[in-house]
């Protein structure tokens, strides 16, 4: 193995014993254990992947970043609406490629289902504001939105503490 690869095996290491709540002491161990070193720094690329196959034996699982894509550019009027989109996104936890990779069993992407494009750098402003309806739809319909929590009038939450509803516009009784 070349040296290059030192620090991110390095790097590696020091995930994997985070992950598998390695105290300095039980850590160190380890490293003697395997290489009669207690440093990475004085490993070799060998010994640093021999630490590391350790550890994968231990129960770490060496799993690559999530990405979630890059946030696509607007111009103008625009820029706004693809900020509150990306709002949207980041509230359900969903990446950028939500919109624009295709779901599962599903032939078209959400914004070509909607929109009729294959990239959100394509929409126009009425285009970018029904994905934004949209989203804002999805994330009242799982009651994750403000809004969704605003109790109906005359909703049991909009009752008075004797039970009465109160006199609305077409509450009134008729005399």
């Amino acid at each position: 193995m070349a040296a290059h690869y030192a620090p991110s095996l390095k790097a590696r290491i020091h995930i994997a014993k985070a992950r598998l709540d390695l105290d300095d002491g039980t850590y160190r161990d380890l490293l003697k254990a395997q290489t009669g070193k207690t440093s990475c720094a004085k490993m070799t690329v060998a010994e640093l992947a021999k630490v590391m196959d350790r550890m994968r034996e231990l129960g770490f699982k060496d799993e690559p970043a999530q990405r979630h894509g890059r946030k696509p550019r607007a111009g103008g009027d625009r820029q706004a609406l693809v900020d509150k989109i990306g709002a949207l996104l980041a509230d359900k936890g969903r990446p950028w490629e939500y919109l624009t990779k295709p779901g599962e069993g599903k032939p078209k992407s959400m914004l070509e289902r909607i929109t009729g494009k294959q990239r959100l750098e394509f929409c126009t402003a009425a285009d970018l504001g029904k994905i934004v309806a949209a989203l804002s739809y999805d994330a009242r319909r799982l009651g994750t939105s403000p809004r969704a929590q605003q109790p109906r009038s005359g909703s049991p939450a909009s009752v008075g503490h004797d039970g009465a509803v109160p006199n609305l516009p077409g509450n009134a009784e008729d005399s």
